[in-house]
């Protein structure tokens, strides 16, 4: 069972919208109608797909494998997630 779905929030360094802020709002708002039963929440994707390259040469996965853009957008997604999950322990304690 799954109790949330987390999406990636796309955002200039200065919080403000990229050009694919609205595409990611828009299936965000897509899902919520289609799924109201369901839980969506964004989070900052900022700086996940530099963090997960570098996760990658750290555990010596090969730049071939490296270059796949799927293997970075899967290792990128696993960031996110736990970025928000530590968001959401942080906000627990205080």
């Amino acid at each position: 069972n799954v109790d949330c779905v987390i999406v990636g929030m796309p955002t200039r360094l200065d919080s403000t919208a990229t050009n694919l802020t609205p595409h990611v709002v828009k299936l965000l708002l897509d899902l919520k109608t289609t799924f109201p039963e369901m839980k969506f929440e964004s989070h900052d994707e900022r700086f996940t797909s530099g963090i997960a390259l570098k996760a990658m040469i750290a555990s010596g996965v090969s730049k071939k494998d490296r270059r796949v853009k799927g293997n970075l957008d899967m290792v990128a997604a696993t960031v996110i997630l736990q970025s928000y999950m530590e968001s959401r322990t942080l906000k627990k304690e205080y």
